[in-house]
């Protein structure tokens, strides 16, 4: 019998299925070396070049037969399996199938390969333990020679995820590592992956040249490799940032092509990524019904997936857009959504953070252990030469070791402290140094229970300011940082004396304050907008002003959720009232105006 396929491109695979397919159910149940290995050829080439439930089709006709194949070959099934679970929006079954896979004993490119896409799969997660202690694992695999060839998926990645955490020179030294890499051992699928990692390390630190040209570089390298999903990621990439540097034509015909080939992937998590970023050129260009349709149709997948921080932009873009039709009650909708989608993002960008701090903090840790041991195996070497040689060459072994000690001691002194101070920006704020949110109101909550006890006032103050987002649109966000740090830096000077002081949202800070009235606490307020009215030699271009919202303790059972209700409302009024201005909960406590 012949077997023979309609298709040109895949008639081998059309052969050798047609020919399974005519097989007796008992000679079925075998298949050989060669033909499990020309199935998972075909596999890997449609991986990359067509929907990903064609690649799977095949993967299920190996099912029945991947247990028996040796290990690499199970690999290869493996992995290509997980991806497909990945693009088909499952990317908890397909990090389940890599982890599981990573218990066994890999030949080294594949555990390279797994390592890179579970680390890779637990970002998108947002699960960053995980994440840094796998890329760690695959960065000591291809510090080794025999693992070096390797090296260019697993450099890129982490370019990108030291970008995400603000660690430009080392995105910068990773990105080029990769870049280098690939050059050097890998074809065009891995080159395209480091050039687009690259250039995202360029964007993020708003170098737009750079970014720009590895973009494009990247795009050339991508379709080379014929990877649909690759082409896509990065030109609508390259689309957004051609936008952000003001190329909105050139964007436009980019994100048309992009998102035209995404609809053919069913890649959902690009697609929506994607139409977000088109949404942003729609935006800019006043273009709001085509914005809208694009930001509604990402809604539904980012909230699934908790991908907060561009759910918190979509609801924003789209507020602003029913705030310019006058659809006020819709915009505020938005806003709230976007309030709380922000508020997700930030908690898990702090985790984000942290887990960098905690794995660099072991990083360091662990080099000073291991320096511990290298000393004390070399000691332990000069005692045993020192009993093989004369008193003099003994004596001096116990010299040197006595040498020795103190400097570890040091050495672990150091690392010790350097753990207190991670520690410390734990609980403040990086950009201006006050206490984040959450150890604000956990030591607030702690005053107010004392001064209960004591019989002592308290008073909690939420201050806003006025306009912030004016300030990012005209002057920009690292004059809107400025800001922020000028508003903490009177704020600390202000109360730093009288009460606890934190930033518990993006431009909101709180003041709690005990055994201080209200009236006191309202002139000190008073001095306070005083100061900030004041002209800022360093930007004098920028006016601030500042609404504040004081509630304070009115009888025993109160707890800090509720007087920052309070405050909240009041701050809420403050607002309404037109802002710059300083609103009191307490009836009996008169309010402040302009």
């Amino acid at each position: 019998m012949t077997c023979t396929g309609r298709d040109r491109r895949f008639a081998g695979l059309a052969a050798l299925t047609l020919c399974l397919s005519t097989l007796t159910p008992d000679s079925a149940m075998t298949m050989t070396d060669p033909e499990v290995e020309e199935l998972l050829d075909k596999a890997a080439e449609l991986h990359v070049r067509a929907p990903w439930h064609e690649s799977q089709e095949i993967l299920e006709q190996l099912r029945p037969f991947i247990d028996e194949a040796d290990i690499d070959r199970y690999a290869r099934f493996t992995i290509m399996e997980a991806r497909n679970r990945v693009l088909a929006g499952h990317m908890n079954d397909g990090l389940d199938q890599l982890e599981s896979l990573l218990t066994l004993d890999l030949p080294l490119p594949r555990r390279i390969r797994t390592l890179a896409l579970a680390a890779n799969i637990n970002l998108v997660l947002r699960r960053y333990e995980e994440t840094f202690d796998q890329l760690g694992q695959a960065l000591e695999l291809v510090s080794d020679p025999a693992g070096k060839e390797y090296s260019a998926g697993v450099y890129s990645l982490a370019a990108n995820l030291y970008a995400q955490v603000d660690q430009f020179h080392r995105a910068r030294h990773y990105g080029h590592l990769g870049v280098e890499a690939a050059n050097a051992h890998a074809g065009p699928r891995l080159a395209c992956v480091s050039f687009q990692r690259l250039a995202f390390v360029y964007k993020s630190a708003d170098i737009y040249g750079l970014g720009l040209r590895h973009y494009r570089t990247a795009l050339e390298h991508c379709r080379r490799s014929g990877d649909d999903v690759l082409i896509s990621v990065t030109q609508y990439s390259l689309a957004d940032l051609l936008r952000e540097a003001g190329h909105y034509e050139e964007a436009a015909s980019h994100f048309r092509e992009s998102m035209q080939r995404l609809e053919t992937t069913e890649y959902a998590s690009g697609l929506a990524e994607g139409r977000l970023y088109e949404a942003r050129l729609h935006h800019v260009l006043d273009e709001h019904e085509q914005a809208e349709t694009l930001l509604i149709a990402t809604l539904e997948h980012f909230e699934r997936h908790q991908v907060w921080n561009y759910l918190a932009e979509a609801h924003g873009l789209l507020a602003d857009i029913r705030g310019q039709r006058n659809d006020h009650e819709g915009a505020v909708e938005h806003i709230l959504a976007q309030i709380e989608a922000r508020e997700a993002h930030l908690g898990l960008d702090r985790a984000r953070r942290l887990a960098f701090l905690e794995v660099d903090f072991d990083t360091r840790f662990k080099e000073s252990e291991l320096a511990l041991l290298r000393e004390q195996a070399r000691v332990t070497a000069l005692q045993q030469q020192t009993r093989r040689q004369q008193r003099q060459l003994q004596q001096l072994g116990y010299i040197v070791a006595a040498f020795l000690v103190p400097v570890l001691a040091l050495l672990l002194f150091h690392a010790v402290r350097e753990r207190r101070h991670y520690r410390r920006l734990a609980r403040h704020d990086g950009l201006t140094g006050l206490l984040n949110h959450t150890h604000f109101f956990k030591l607030a909550a702690e005053e107010m229970c004392r001064t209960e006890h004591e019989g002592m006032p308290f008073v909690l103050v939420l201050a806003d300011i006025d306009h912030f987002k004016r300030v990012n649109d005209r002057h920009g966000h690292i004059a809107g940082d400025r800001t922020l740090v000028h508003v903490a830096s009177r704020l600390r000077e202000s109360f730093a004396g009288h009460g606890i002081v934190g930033r518990v949202g993006g431009e909101e800070f709180g003041i709690a304050l005990a055994g201080t009235r209200m009236a006191d606490v309202v002139e000190l307020l008073e001095r306070l907008r005083h100061n900030l009215s004041l002209p800022r030699p360093e930007d004098d271009k920028v006016k601030v002003t500042m609404s504040f919202g004081l509630a304070g303790r009115t009888g025993g059972g109160t707890t800090i959720n509720a007087l920052r209700e309070e405050a909240d409302r009041a701050l809420y009024e403050a607002k309404r009232l037109g802002r710059d201005t300083i609103v009191c909960h307490d009836p009996k406590q008169p309010v402040s105006g302009k």
